[in-house]
């Protein structure tokens, strides 16, 4: 059994994740496609928002991801962006 976090042995952080398969030299992981997503989320959001209110934030969502739109813009500067530079050693 773990010892308590606010006890006396605090656990340690758990070991650095191997960087991800495909990835060459442990980079950053390729970004999804912005239009699979926002499915997603639209399909997370099913449970959180009200049924009066679906509609507005599927509109919301559809216009975020519209052509022009600020997702696709986003989209390509996090595509422009260079990797963040890895964590230092016990931070």
């Amino acid at each position: 059994m773990g010892r308590s976090l606010w006890g006396w042995g605090r656990r340690k952080p758990p070991p650095a994740a191997d960087p991800p398969e495909g990835v060459p030299g442990g980079g950053r992981p390729p970004l999804p496609a912005l239009g699979a997503t926002l499915g997603r989320l639209l399909v997370a959001l099913e449970a959180l928002v009200a049924p009066p209110d679906r509609d507005r934030t599927r509109r919301l969502v559809r216009d975020f991801g519209a052509p022009g739109g600020a997702g696709p813009r986003l989209q390509e500067r996090l595509r422009r962006a260079p990797p963040a530079p890895p964590p230092a050693a016990g931070a």
